[in-house]
């Protein structure tokens, strides 16, 4: 992916953790939570607010147990029809357009050869290992994870970018403001739009039915 042009406006902003973010972030800090929640949550889960907290497996469990009595649209449901521009299953309750819409994408997830895929994802593992010199490195994220789920990713959906790097960056930016940026950071929302725009540019990224997508699948494979 070396030299491939990204546009720097898609572009996620990382930033470095201060020392505050650090120890909250360390092995010691989570160890004390860990022991307060196991005092605090010993009969039941602790309610903090409109949160509630389950910190002993038998509520983890029992919470698992009762998913029908939880929704999701108060959580996801404003960030993905800004992404979308619309609904999608992700953000939706319970509902009978829920179960409409979920029928719909399994039974096209039913259409999808997922032994070729499977099949391509583990030859571009092996490529990609079988590469690297003895005694060598790898970049485990950028020359291994992001690219062979880019790829898996563009053969499933049948969507490809202008080039890997800018198609990684938009699905980065997607996910990051829907489903990390809880604070709503500003510059994340930008990155979020910016990769939009990318999306509906005639030269930019480009779509392909499902069949005409498996049907590429299965020549390469």
């Amino acid at each position: 992916m070396g030299g491939e042009e990204v546009d720097k406006n898609i572009i996620t902003p990382v930033r470095s953790p201060g020392p505050i973010a650090v120890f909250l972030q360390g092995p010691r800090f989570w160890n004390g939570v860990a022991a307060f929640l196991g005092m605090a949550c010993r009969n039941k889960p602790l309610r903090l607010g409109k949160r509630v907290i389950a910190a002993r497996h038998a509520h983890v469990s029992e919470l698992l147990r009762r998913d029908l009595d939880f929704g999701i649209a108060a959580i996801n449901e404003t960030k993905i029809v800004e992404v979308n521009e619309g609904p999608f299953i992700l953000g939706m309750d319970r509902s009978e357009l829920l179960e409409r819409e979920r029928r719909a994408l399994y039974e096209a997830l039913s259409a999808v050869d997922m032994d070729a895929l499977r099949r391509a994802a583990e030859a571009e593992i092996d490529e990609r290992l079988a590469a690297i010199p003895s005694g060598g490195e790898i970049d485990v994220v950028g020359a291994y994870a992001r690219p062979v789920a880019a790829h898996t990713a563009q053969k499933l959906f049948g969507i490809t970018g202008p080039n890997d790097a800018m198609f990684m960056e938009v699905t980065r930016s997607v996910f990051g403001h829907t489903f990390l940026n809880q604070a709503n950071d500003k510059k994340v929302r930008e990155a979020l739009h910016n990769s939009v725009k990318n999306t509906k540019r005639p030269a930019g990224f480009a779509t392909r039915s499902p069949a005409a997508a498996r049907a590429a699948s299965r020549a390469r494979t």
